[in-house]
């Protein structure tokens, strides 16, 4: 994927950002997102999730939630 995919105001969703490979896509993608941004990280630790959250530049709109879609079903995730 190049950069210019997300060169507009976008919506991102990230699961497993709370540490290793997912957070480190949640702060390079959140680099090259233009501001008014959205960017929603998911994963099942929420403290890690903060540690993520903090890492992200200002210009980007980021709200996190600790879940665990491993054994989620339709009436979980509504």
């Amino acid at each position: 994927m190049t950069v210019e995919v997300l060169s507009g105001k976008v919506f991102l969703l990230i699961t497993g950002a709370s540490q290793g490979i997912g957070r480190q896509i949640a702060v390079t993608f959140s680099e090259h997102l233009a501001k008014g941004s959205k960017l929603l990280l998911l994963a099942r630790n929420e403290a890690g999730l903060k540690e993520t959250a903090d890492k992200i530049p200002k210009h980007v709109e980021v709200a996190f939630h600790g879940v665990d879609l491993a054994g989620a079903t339709a009436d979980v995730l509504s």
